[in-house]
């Protein structure tokens, strides 16, 4: 669907999700080419991960009525269009968790891109007003290529490589807590950042 004859002052809100079924997350755009359905580029994270999502839904609102902060709102980067086959373009990064519970949504997806592994994380709703008093709290995990490899290798077996055991293990709602005591026991060192 097209967003013709709209007001100029308004400002262009799209859901996008990530995965089939998934939660979906607000960003903006000026494009007025863009339609529901469409696959489009966006980034995550204070490192800017570029993800690809899909267009789910496109309103339009006047400033003072925005679903969410324009300041907070990121930007659709650009369409994404099949310059190379969608498994390779998107084989490195990977939903961890996209559920709800507790009138809280968690979100967290991993990304292994020149050797390192990076987690990112968003808990939305009550818990984080709870905690911190706003209803957003964004997290990330850094692991530098020397502890991705041992990660990976510890989690090795006969049947999965390590990256399939990792999925496998720390993926759902406590998966990251897992995750956090596994790197604990096994000493093996990440940089966190949260916001």
């Amino acid at each position: 669907m097209k967003t013709d004859n709209a007001k100029t002052d308004q400002l262009i809100y799209c859901s996008v999700s990530f995965s089939k079924d998934g939660y979906t997350y607000y960003y903006r755009t000026e494009d007025e080419n863009i339609e529901t359905g469409d696959k489009v580029v966006v980034t995550v994270g204070p490192d800017r991960i570029e993800r690809v999502g899909v267009v789910e839904e496109i309103e339009r609102f006047n400033p003072q009525d925005v679903p969410y902060p324009i300041e907070k709102t990121k930007f659709i980067l650009r369409k994404w269009f099949k310059e190379v086959s969608e498994d390779s373009a998107e084989s490195n990064v990977f939903v961890l968790c996209d559920k709800e519970r507790h009138s809280t949504q968690i979100h967290v997806w991993g990304e292994v891109k020149d050797g390192c592994l990076k987690i990112s994380g968003q808990d939305l709703g009550r818990a984080p007003e709870e905690f911190f008093g706003d209803n957003e709290y964004e997290y990330f995990y850094d692991f530098d290529s020397y502890n991705t490899e041992r990660l990976f290798q510890l989690l090795s077996t006969e049947d999965r490589d390590g990256v399939d055991e990792f999925k496998r293990r720390f993926s759902g709602n406590f998966g990251i807590k897992a995750l956090r005591e596994f790197c604990e026991e096994s000493r093996i060192k990440y940089r966190f950042f949260s916001f």
